[in-house]
């Protein structure tokens, strides 16, 4: 890939987005921040990479466990659960059949008490083809997601 093109940038994200996973995003930080960084310049140079926006999201998702009033002094105020859905969404509709950014999406919505778009994001997730290896177990954590919404 072209490390100047928007690939190399989603790549590079992608990369330290699972080593600060892996880490812990507390201890992490620099790779958090590039992290940001490089999805927002993958996206400026193709606003069709849906791996950015998701990455994106996930970073506002996993940034957001903690309180803004903690994060805030660590630079990591920008991170909200608002921006997650936008930037899920934005994946989504660039690659609506990819189970992996729907049942993240599902996710946050139950962070914001959304449970009516977060079941229809759950619900859609049975009828998708399977087309990543992880696709079965994502399955069955959507099934799961659904039952404790359940009510909600």
């Amino acid at each position: 890939a072209n490390a100047n093109g928007a690939m190399g940038y989603t790549r590079r994200a992608i990369a330290n987005g699972r080593i600060a996973l892996f880490k812990g995003v507390w201890e992490s930080l620099d790779l958090v921040k590039q992290t940001k960084a490089d999805c927002e310049k993958a996206i400026a140079l193709d606003l069709g990479d849906a791996a950015a926006y998701y990455v994106l999201g996930r970073t506002h998702m996993k940034v957001s466990e903690k309180p803004k009033i903690v994060r805030w002094p660590l630079g990591l105020g920008w991170a909200n659960l608002d921006d997650a859905v936008k930037n899920y969404e934005k994946a989504i509709s660039l690659r609506s059949n990819f189970i992996m950014y729907r049942l993240d999406c599902a996710r946050a919505f139950i962070e914001l008490d959304e449970y009516g778009k977060a079941r229809e994001q759950l619900s859609t997730i049975a009828t998708l083809p399977t087309m990543d290896e992880d696709d079965g177990q994502f399955r069955k954590d959507a099934q799961d997601l659904l039952e404790s919404i359940k009510g909600k």
